[in-house]
């Protein structure tokens, strides 16, 4: 089980390392927010296309019994790895070793070469693996093609909820109450329109309890949301989501006050905060706990446009297809420029 946490994973783990931004734009949706299949599904292409070709490169050795800097290279891996066998299992105790890992696949891709062609002035691949290269060259498009053609509909068709994020401050790992002697006040500023907010629980109040939660355009003194709440509305471990509807004709300062109004019996509402001195990990915005402004901290929230659309649209999905047509029909011309010959 830890070497499938560790050496499993082509990204790394990269997005868990990443709790908030300055800018958010639409770059981080497809590498930290609800598009991140697209680098998700990249990345773990190329790990194991990595793998397969460190495979091939420690295959090298067998054959040629050299010993050079492929082979110290893949020694280390395999300390590396059997030290992760003793050792607490995370996906970021690779990233250390991946340009190694990267070195050892380009050894294999030359084993590879080597392996195919002829050693002549115009290499040709050999009679002996050509029928093979035919066919495993043939698989892999199609599957290819199968893959891309199957993707139309779920991809480029279907419609999901999905996420553009203004803020998402979701660091937040300590406690902050609201009761009767605590209200909470957290603030943001936007410029492009929204329709969602957010607020991390990280643990739900009393059964009893009722709050009150209220979103203001501080810019234009507005209030666009305030509605009370029931304790059961709210899930610990989860974002409460509230809906607005505000289209901000520049760079506004908004206000989230959430304060109790009945009850405040048994365990109250614990909002998630993150607190780090010296540093703000959000610095358009502030937390306030009765009007006190609490330097360097946030609220665990998240403010988005939600809309129900497709993850890309067809016509990017189409460019796509025709990169990877053109790219198989480019290596095809490259190849018969050189007159690289089947014999």
């Amino acid at each position: 089980m830890k070497m499938l946490s560790t050496w499993t994973d082509g990204t790394r783990a990269y997005s868990w390392y990443v709790k908030s931004a300055k800018e958010y734009p639409v770059a981080y949706d497809f590498l930290f927010g609800d598009k991140k299949v697209f680098a998700d599904a990249f990345s773990q292409i190329f790990h194991i296309i990595n793998l397969i070709l460190i495979i091939l490169g420690a295959l090298r050795f067998y054959k040629k019994q050299e010993f050079d800097l492929s082979f110290l290279i893949n020694i280390t891996l395999i300390g590396v790895w059997l030290f992760h066998l003793v050792w607490e299992a995370n996906q970021r105790y690779i990233l250390f070793v991946t340009p190694l890992m990267i070195m050892s696949a380009m050894y294999g891709f030359k084993f590879l070469v080597e392996l195919l062609y002829t050693k002549d002035k115009v290499p040709v691949i050999k009679q002996t693996t050509r029928k093979p290269f035919l066919i495993v060259c043939f698989v892999v498009f199609m599957l290819s093609l199968v893959t891309i053609i199957y993707g139309v509909k779920p991809i480029a068709i279907d419609k999901q909820n999905s996420n553009h994020y203004l803020v998402n401050q979701s660091y937040a790992y300590l406690q902050v109450p609201v009761n009767s002697k605590n209200a909470v006040t957290q603030t943001f500023k936007a410029d492009e329109n929204f329709n969602n907010v957010g607020i991390y629980v990280l643990e739900a109040p009393n059964e009893d309890n009722k709050y009150k939660i209220r979103i203001t355009n501080k810019d234009e003194n507005k209030i666009i949301s305030e509605k009370v709440y029931s304790a059961s509305s709210f899930e610990a471990g989860e974002y409460f989501p509230i809906e607005v509807n505000e289209n901000p004709k520049k760079k506004t300062e908004y206000s989230i006050q959430i304060l109790s109004t009945k009850g405040n019996k048994g365990e109250a509402l614990m909002l998630g905060k993150y607190q780090q001195k010296g540093f703000d990990l959000y610095s358009d915005g502030a937390m306030y706990i009765n009007g006190k402004n609490q330097v360097n901290e946030d609220i665990g929230f998240e403010v988005t446009e939600t809309t129900n659309s497709p993850l890309i649209s067809w016509y990017s999905y189409l460019l796509v297809f025709i990169i990877f047509v053109g790219v198989i029909s480019l290596s095809f011309l490259t190849f018969k420029q050189k007159k690289i010959k089947f014999k």
